[in-house]
């Protein structure tokens, strides 16, 4: 009777046992079972689950998309944070080498965040989606005093791919240089290298590609502001002071990741008024003829050799009808261009400083106004790679300054963000244009807002604002972007 009672408890506690809930486990749990001597007080090893943690969760991704959406609101659109957020998908993209990248886009196009080549999900920026080769670059300088504001650097290094050395090749050279009688060795004796160098270190530590502007600017010599310095040169001492001063200028440059060196600009000028266009206005032109353009380039290829030379200029010199690409400066420009590069000068590159009025797009269809204006620059990019001469975007701003009071705040970001695309688009889709570089990336930094800007009133004109907070323009930039990228893939 006893054996037949322990029997029944022995079943009773067996199928308790067997129908009591199991205990949680997961492929990751790990028992460690030892052979050894047993130590009861030591635990039990086990790895936690691994918890995949969604794009559209991350911290990153959440302040992404409110920085988008606060500047589409500040462009007149509706948007919703978190509609956006969760509405997000992922796509993956192969570039011509065959590497692969992500990025998250939001139902409009925007390619907010980019997955980086650690895995890790971050902020879109420029760089990160241009396609292979192709230049998005701004020009960075410390005459404007916003270098080394805390924001400045991290946001450059995020976005760009290139940095254009701006206007430390121009006032720091010339300013420090005394109104007498000297030898062109003397001239350069007295150039203050300080900025330059640091800026060029800068780049060079960051593994970022430079840009040299301004080697010869013709805003400096002209006919009506040239120094006694270099008035008292005779032609064969202005030439070799050109020689020394283009060696100084490569001996000083520590970073040789030189992309292209803007040899000679803005030699030309126009007056839409009148229609006169020409040379005669720039000081080493009126002396040298083309024996200036030819000197300065023939010393330039023997000193930056992995470098594109390019002659740079703009086609509304006096800051009127800038909508206008085609007009009779371009026409002037592209020929003297042919003719040079026919006599064998290398002229390898043309860059177009694209200083844009918005005022100028709004008569009539804005619309209209801005295609036309993309009509424009397409076919003049076209037109240079017809005498194997590359097409840059080499100081690109939208200045909203100007713009009747009737223009809203929101429309005006929007306007500017549509002309930035524009431009974009007609770059990207275009072989022969090798890249576009801003005049600067935020308001805080931009000539614009200087008080000895040329064309005012001056406004917000780039795609960050004076805070370093995004704009409707930047959205568009990386948009036009990484829709050229899918047209490529």
């Amino acid at each position: 009777m006893k054996s037949k009672t322990l029997i029944t408890v022995l079943f009773v506690i067996f199928m308790l046992a067997a129908c009591a809930p199991a205990a949680i486990s997961t492929p990751m749990e790990i028992s460690v079972i030892s052979t050894a001597t047993s130590h009861p007080s030591e635990p039990t090893a086990t790895l936690a689950p691994t918890v995949e943690v969604k794009m559209s969760d991350l911290p990153q991704t959440k302040t992404a998309v409110d920085q988008f959406v606060a500047a589409m609101q500040a462009a007149g659109f509706q948007a919703n944070a978190e509609q956006i957020r969760q509405a997000l998908t992922t796509k993956e993209i192969t570039r011509k080498d065959g590497q692969t990248y992500q990025v998250a886009l939001t139902q409009d196009g925007y390619p907010l965040m980019f997955k980086n080549k650690d895995g890790e999900w971050k902020a879109s920026g420029y760089a990160d989606l241009a396609p292979d080769g192709f230049i998005v670059g701004s020009g960075i300088d410390k005459w404007t005093g916003n270098f080394d504001d805390a924001a400045y650097k991290p946001l450059f290094e995020s976005q760009f791919n290139l940095g254009m050395n701006d206007g430390t090749l121009a006032e720091d050279f010339y300013s420090r240089v005394p109104l007498k009688k000297l030898t062109p060795t003397e001239v350069v004796s007295y150039y203050k290298w300080n900025d330059h160098i640091s800026i060029e270190e800068y780049l060079k530590d960051k593994q970022i590609s430079a840009g040299l502007q301004n080697v010869f600017p013709g805003y400096l010599f002209t006919t009506e502001n040239a120094q006694k310095w270099i008035n008292q040169f005779s032609d064969s001492e202005l030439v070799d002071w050109m020689d020394k001063h283009e060696e100084a200028l490569a001996a000083n440059t520590p970073n040789k990741n030189i992309r292209y060196v803007i040899v000679v600009n803005e030699m030309f000028w126009h007056d839409p008024q009148t229609g006169w266009v020409g040379a005669e206005g720039d000081y080493l032109y009126s002396r040298l003829g083309d024996n200036y353009v030819k000197t300065a380039f023939a010393k330039a290829q023997k000193l930056w050799t992995d470098a594109t030379l390019i002659l740079n200029d703009d086609t509304a010199s006096m800051g009127i009808e800038t909508n206008i690409v085609l007009n009779v400066e371009a026409y002037a420009l592209f020929n003297y261009v042919k003719k040079l590069t026919k006599q064998g000068v290398p002229i390898e590159g043309f860059g177009l400083q694209n200083h844009l009025q918005a005022r100028d797009f709004i008569q009539g269809d804005v619309q209209k106004n801005i295609n036309e204006y993309k009509k424009q620059l397409d076919e003049y990019i076209k037109m240079y790679e017809t005498i194997g001469v590359q097409f840059y975007i080499t100081e690109l701003d939208v200045n909203t300054g100007g713009l009747p009071d009737s223009i809203t705040d929101s429309q005006r970001e929007e306007l500017k963000a549509q002309i930035f695309k524009a431009v974009f688009d007609a770059c990207l889709s275009n072989q022969n244009c090798k890249g576009v570089t801003t005049q600067g990336f935020s308001d805080a930094s931009s000539w614009l807002n200087d008080p000895n800007y040329p064309y005012k009133p001056g406004g917000s004109g780039l795609p960050y604002d004076k805070n370093y907070v995004p704009m409707a323009a930047h959205y568009s930039i990386l948009k036009a972007l990484f829709e050229a990228e899918l047209a490529r893939e």
